[in-house]
């Protein structure tokens, strides 16, 4: 009996989507941008790296996971080098500034100098107590700076200052977990960028940054903060996550390049400024990276009532294409060929009968796999 192809790729995408939605988005905040009194500051404690005027951008980055994800692992190995790098050196604050574990330091010493821009990694914690969250998501305001400096509201997309008049600092009050490490730090290690020396590239291939426990992230969009770096040149990164699935101890591996067996490539773990796609939605100054075919597909309207379109840009290969639904438990509830696309393209699809609800829109273009999720009212 012949399986038609059809069905084939139908049902190894039925398999693949159950792999492909852990991370929703890896979200690179602009948290702030350094004026002259923060530059005077750094230099009179002792900076090693300066702080340049209008010239030096603290970043954040996030992991969005879909619901009821955990993060476990960032990490390297000499398949997927862990990579976070500037094109010139990385700030770190001279006095109280940390490596990794940001939730160690006190409050009284995060509003000291320019320690909410020093470098460093995390597993959430920005201080004692705090986690860290995207500023427009910030509800308590700031705990302000002993120098009164980080005050600079240049507006656009560095959103509100750290100090002063609308202040916000990007923390509110959380339950933070202690990362363990193995191949990040020490003297001599690659660390040792976020740690007051010179140097714009941290990269491991032996390593990992753990939370134990695995833990959720923070509101409805399941965020955790990863770090935050401050340099006045062109910030890049290749991260390697792994991520725990809802209700057990299985664990998915998403990497940025290079997969192999039992790991999933999720291109949004490659950040440069050509990497990426603007979601106005999230905040001033973040930028929200998914797969780069996510970039060429999209469903609308969303939420929908009786229907909705699928619409692609055209694709080059002109291979083959597909797309599934599932419901809320992950059931298969629809699929069908959307055949070869050698154009811009948009396919109607009626959903009038179906319950109201969540649902996951899975799409095949030229084998690139796209998951997009869709309310229906």
């Amino acid at each position: 009996m012949k399986i038609s192809i059809l069905t084939i790729s139908l049902s190894l995408l039925a398999t693949l989507a159950k792999s492909q939605v852990g991370i929703d988005s890896i979200i690179v905040e602009k948290y702030y941008l350094a004026n002259s009194a923060d530059s005077t500051n750094a230099a009179n404690a002792g900076a090693i790296v300066p702080l340049k005027n209008g010239k030096s951008v603290t970043y954040r980055v996030y992991v969005a996971m879909a619901a009821g994800y955990k993060f476990s692992l960032l990490k390297g190995n000499a398949n997927h080098p862990l990579i976070i790098k500037t094109s010139t050196n990385f700030y770190n604050d001279p006095n109280n500034g940390v490596v990794l574990g940001a939730q160690a330091t006190s409050t009284t010493n995060v509003r000291k100098n320019t320690v909410l821009i020093d470098s460093w990694l995390t597993t959430g914690g920005v201080a004692a107590g705090k986690i860290g969250v995207i500023e427009n998501e910030d509800t308590d305001g700031s705990l302000g700076n002993a120098q009164s400096i980080l005050a600079n509201n240049p507006g656009g997309k560095y959103g509100n200052p750290i100090n002063g008049t609308n202040a916000k600092d990007g923390m509110i009050n959380g339950t933070t977990v202690s990362p363990t490490t193995l191949g990040f730090g020490g003297p001599g290690s690659a660390s040792d960028v976020f740690d007051q020396s010179t140097g714009g590239t941290f990269s491991v291939t032996n390593g990992a940054m753990s939370a134990l426990p695995s833990m959720l992230g923070y509101g409805p969009n399941n965020i955790i903060l990863l770090g935050q770096f401050t340099t006045d040149g062109d910030f890049s990164f290749e991260l390697n996550i792994q991520l725990i699935k809802p209700g057990g101890a299985i664990a998915d591996e998403y990497v940025a390049k290079n997969p192999i067996a039992g790991e999933t490539l999720y291109s949004g773990l490659t950040y440069s400024i050509a990497a990426i796609t603007t979601n106005t939605n999230v905040g001033v100054g973040v930028e929200e990276i998914s797969n780069k075919a996510s970039n060429n597909v999209n469903i609308v309207p969303n939420p929908a009532k009786d229907s909705f379109s699928i619409s692609v840009i055209k694709n080059s290969e002109g291979a083959q294409n597909f797309y599934s639904i599932y419901d809320s438990k992950g059931i298969l509830i629809a699929n069908q060929s959307l055949g070869k696309i050698s154009s811009n393209y948009s396919h109607l699809v009626d959903i009038s009968n179906y319950p109201s609800g969540l649902y996951l829109i899975l799409i095949s273009i030229d084998g690139n796999l796209v998951t997009k999720k869709l309310i229906k009212e």
